[in-house]
């Protein structure tokens, strides 16, 4: 027999030996469905749905597979540009430029990530919800700089970076007048 408690009111009590069911797609907010599993095996999916064939009297415990989707969100001086949804796991392509209007575009600096650059076509796996800010660069002695826009008592934070935009370190001072705008 078929151990249901598994699958939520999809499938009859019991599954005759030797019969077939096509168990349907789920869906579920920030997840994607993985399909249906018995163990670590996965049921084929056909244009019916997921078929399920019971070949022993056995019990067998069905569930649905999940992964997990994060958003990745750009924005450009605090204006929200786009959002890509990403699959946990799967290779995830950092946008270019969203504004071609704006010169010396170096990147997308994660502010929760200790200010973590992200360089355009830049392949990486998305674990986490990513919120990336755009970075118009200005360079200033052979060093990319970035400034965060902030506005609060005029205490920027500064980022420098060496021209491959690996990161020398950032720290909070007073604005000289340099800027990215």
């Amino acid at each position: 027999g078929i151990d249901n408690a598994a699958v939520d009111g999809f499938l009859p009590e019991s599954i005759k030996n030797g019969s077939t069911i096509y168990l349907p797609s789920l869906s579920k907010a920030g997840y994607k469905f993985d399909g249906w599993y018995i163990g670590d095996k996965p049921l084929t999916k056909k244009d019916k749905g997921y078929e399920l064939t019971q070949s022993s009297d056995a019990p067998q415990t069905i569930r649905a597979q999940w992964k997990n989707v994060y958003k990745v969100v750009y924005y450009c001086y605090g204006q929200r540009m786009t959002t890509d949804n990403v699959i946990a796991g799967e290779e995830y392509t950092v946008r270019d430029n969203l504004k071609p209007a704006l010169n010396n575009f170096a990147g997308w600096v994660d502010n929760d990530d200790d200010y973590k650059l992200y360089t355009k076509d830049q392949e990486i796996a998305v674990s986490k919800n990513l919120n990336l800010n755009a970075v118009y660069a200005t360079p200033i002695n052979g060093r990319i700089f970035y400034d965060d826009g902030s506005d609060v008592n005029n205490n920027n934070k500064y980022l420098f970076f060496k021209g491959n935009y690996e990161k020398i370190n950032y720290q909070y001072r007073y604005d000289l007048g340099y800027s990215c705008y």
